[in-house]
């Protein structure tokens, strides 16, 4: 179900580019305290294409500018490498066997247990 969630926002926030709409559930989270649609999030979005033009590119993080892609993607994949060993790390921490059972169990009934003896 939850992939199936994702899906759905994957698909109705397709059509605006990554750092747009990163910048809108940035903007969200500093803003709203409860969970955002995909309607909020895409009406944000709507906003700050129009705010931002439609001749004017996305913006280039320049720390990615001057890499090749191989180079980008070598570091993309340590990062999503080191962000699943950290999820794994955290379910195991709580008591769980994987970050996989963490998220059938709900990640705030996880977090709400307690920690085993030597975790952090």
């Amino acid at each position: 179900m939850r992939a199936a969630i994702a899906q759905d926002w994957l698909a109705d926030l397709s059509e605006f580019h990554e750092t747009l709409v990163a910048e809108s559930c940035q903007e969200w989270r500093r803003a709203e305290s409860r969970r955002p649609t995909i309607a909020d999030i895409r009406r944000i979005c709507m906003d700050g294409s129009r705010m931002r033009g439609p001749s004017e590119p996305p913006p280039v993080f320049p720390e990615r500018a001057e890499r090749s892609e191989r180079q980008i993607q070598i570091a993309d994949n340590a990062r999503y490498a080191e962000a699943a060993a950290s999820r794994e790390a955290w379910a195991r921490s709580h008591g769980v066997a994987s970050f996989k059972d963490a998220m059938a169990i709900g990640l705030v009934a996880v977090s709400k247990m307690p920690l085993v003896d030597g975790a952090q």
